[in-house]
């Protein structure tokens, strides 16, 4: 959108807010817990958790840079936007009230854990700890070394997200034409991340477009229709053909249903007579026989 920090402005300072927390920016709520995963990654030990530290180091950088760039396209610049087709205003204080509440959160959410920091109890960590297992930050250091380089971690981090910071800044507020020249000339690491390393493609290729061939061709026009509807529409054509053949029998003729009395008669005469008659038959045939 671009140029809305003035025009929104509870809006523009509730988002800075929650940019400032998420980028781990100390004293908000963000800071405290991103300090509480890195460490419990490179307490984990070996060369596994050296890895997933530097993993959620380069998340962190990448979070800082990511949200303050969110920040300054959104809000800074020059609007983006028809002013007389579209007509920018704060949101109403039922949704502005929540947003207030969850910026102040995230200003002192984070304190409880604060204590730790100066050699007191992190409430929050204690909170947790039937939930959670603790972990030392490295096998052989004593309680005031690991404190030590919790300390030393945290630093890093925030740098990290200063980084981040500060790169966004360059790029989308100090030089706003730069995003476009780096994306000319690095053209196929660009499309490649703006189209997600084609995780979606791959899996629309994968699984998406077989799911649907399976279903349309297999499960709707073989099992559906075929197979299920079929079955039925066939036992409701055979049903009706039976019906409309049977129905000829009621003419109306009164001739007609005589000689249909007199059938039915001569059958029940057959049907009754004929285990007497049976026995009287069969000598008779094995006579001739002989």
């Amino acid at each position: 959108m671009g140029g809305l920090h003035s025009k929104i402005k509870y809006t523009f300072v509730t988002m800075f807010i929650a940019t400032l927390a998420i980028a781990g920016i100390p004293p908000l709520a963000g800071f405290f817990s991103k300090d509480s995963i890195l460490f419990s990654a490179l307490a984990v030990g070996g060369n596994g958790g050296k890895a997933l530290y530097g993993v959620g180091l380069l998340t962190a950088l990448l979070t800082s840079f990511y949200m303050f760039r969110l920040i300054y396209l959104t809000f800074y610049g020059k609007p983006r936007y028809d002013e007389h087709h579209v007509h920018v205003h704060e949101s109403p204080w039922s949704m502005l009230g929540p947003l207030v509440v969850l910026a102040v959160l995230s200003i002192v959410g984070g304190w409880v854990a604060a204590p730790s920091f100066w050699g007191g109890l992190d409430h929050f960590a204690a909170f947790l700890n039937p939930v959670f297992a603790t972990h030392e930050a490295s096998e052989g250091l004593s309680e005031a070394q690991a404190h030590i380089l919790e300390l030393w971690l945290a630093g890093v981090a925030v740098v990290s997200a200063g980084i981040g910071w500060a790169v966004a800044f360059w790029l989308y507020l100090k030089q706003p034409g730069k995003p476009e020249q780096l994306a000319k000339s690095l053209s196929g690491i660009y499309t490649t991340l703006y189209n997600k390393y084609y995780v979606d493609e791959l899996y629309a290729a994968a699984i998406v477009r077989p799911l649907v061939w399976l279903s349309e061709n297999v499960l709707w026009k073989v099992v559906d229709v075929e197979a299920i509807d079929g079955t039925v529409n066939g036992i409701a054509h055979g049903a009706a053909a039976v019906g409309d053949t049977v129905r000829h029998t009621q003419s109306g003729n009164t001739r007609s249903y005589a000689v249909w009395v007199v059938v039915g008669a001569l059958a029940v005469i057959i049907i009754l007579f004929w285990p007497a008659l049976h026995p009287i038959v069969t000598p008779v045939q094995g006579a001739v026989t002989k």
